[in-house]
This record gives structure tokens, sequence and C-alpha cells, in this order.
């Protein structure tokens, strides 16, 4: 067996590992831009679909404050994991929690969070998103 052969059965072990600790479920939507809905702006989406999915606790997690306007803008990036085989998920797109698991973060319910980047390889256990959530 060559190198490439046992990478590539390695792999589909560690998929199937992955897979099983993909315990939320999200919706994946479009950006169309900014609604006002009763008196607060949220994002207008498009439905695109649903995939499982987790949010990683201990790595790619950052905070950045920003002065907007004469006030302080807090986003935190974080890392979303999907399914290596799950369709391609466009940057900018929104992506909401619609299914939290009981041992998942219940701060992340209702979350609002929007795909900045996607991270490329082929040999990989999970696709990798960062994601961002503008909480102040």
């Amino acid at each position: 067996m060559t190198l490439g052969q046992e990478l590539a059965a390695d792999v589909v072990d560690l998929r199937a590992e992955a897979r099983s600790r993909m315990l939320d479920t999200f919706s994946v939507e479009t950006f169309l831009g900014w609604k006002t809905v009763n008196g607060i702006e949220v994002p207008d989406t498009e439905f695109l679909f649903e995939t499982a999915g987790f949010i990683e606790r201990d790595r790619g997690f950052g905070v950045l404050n920003q002065d907007v306007g004469g006030r302080t803008a807090t986003t935190i990036t974080r890392a979303l994991h999907v399914p290596w085989d799950s369709p391609s998920i466009p940057a900018e797109s929104v992506v909401r929690i619609v299914v939290l698991h009981p041992t998942s973060d219940p701060s992340m319910h209702g979350a609002i969070l929007r795909v900045a980047a996607q991270q490329g390889g082929s040999l990989t256990p999970t696709r990798r998103l960062e994601i961002t959530e503008r909480i102040a």
C-alpha cells in the first residue's frame, strides 16, 4: 500500500469520527442585505440548506473591538466544522443554529453567524469555516 493509499484510508476513519461529534444542526442562508423587523436591524436572507456541524471551542477563537460611529462594536471569530462532503458554503453566507444539542454551548442559541472564509484541503476530516458573530 502506498503512502497516499494509507492516508486516504485514515481520512475515512477521521471523517467518521468528526461526523459523530457534529451534534448541532445549522441553517445556511445567502445574505441579501439588512432589513428592519420591529425596530431591530436583522439580516435579510434566503435559505440554502441545512447541515450538521459543531463550533470549535478550544482553537480559532478571537475577539475584535472596533470604534464604529462613536460606539464600540465587538466581533467574535470562531471555527465551524461541517461534513467534508457538505455543499460549498460561500463567504458572507449567514449560518444559524436551528437545533442545539443539550451538550452544546447554550449561549450560541439564536446567534447569527457570518461566514468569513473557508479553509481548503482535500484530505481533511471536516470542512472548516471561519465564522464571525457581532455581539455589540
